[in-house]
């Protein structure tokens, strides 16, 4: 059994991860905070390589994902989606050019915020994909003390 302060950190690791995707989330699927909205971003992605389903996932996973973090709720499968669509963001990061020279070399302002941003995200949504959402979280709640544990 842990202690409420590894309880916390999971609250406060939850609570960053999801409300900064919520934030993104939202202007994709919603159109929100001068987002392109669901159609809007769907075709961008087509644009670049993804086929229509891939897109609409990844809206998903950044849209309904964050609401989990957030609540909660289905903690581990929320967090997987997330780290899944991050890792997919991170890798395509990777491919924009002069990506090494502008991170690792140079250190120039530019691409290196591209790909860490996702790159955090990821790793944080992984870090709760294994421990789950904690005691403060709806799973708890709604699965009761074996969920808590287990989580």
């Amino acid at each position: 059994m842990r202690g409420k302060d590894v309880d916390f950190g999971i609250l406060i690791l939850r609570l960053g991860v999801g409300g900064i995707l919520l934030f993104y989330g939202c202007q994709k699927m919603l159109g929100l905070f001068a987002g392109h909205g669901f159609s809007g971003t769907v075709h961008g992605m087509e644009k670049m390589g993804f086929a229509p389903i891939l897109g609409t996932l990844s809206i998903f996973a950044e849209f309904f994902g964050s609401l989990g973090l957030i609540t909660g709720t289905l903690t581990r499968v929320a967090a997987f989606g997330v780290a899944v669509n991050m890792a997919v963001a991170t890798w395509v990061m990777t491919k924009q050019p002069d990506l090494f020279r502008n991170v690792f070399v140079f250190g120039e302002q530019g691409n290196y915020k591209d790909f860490a941003y996702p790159l955090l995200l990821c790793l944080g949504a992984l870090a709760l994909v294994f421990t789950g959402g904690g005691r403060f979280a709806l799973d708890a709640r709604l699965f009761g003390k074996r969920a808590a544990k287990k989580s």
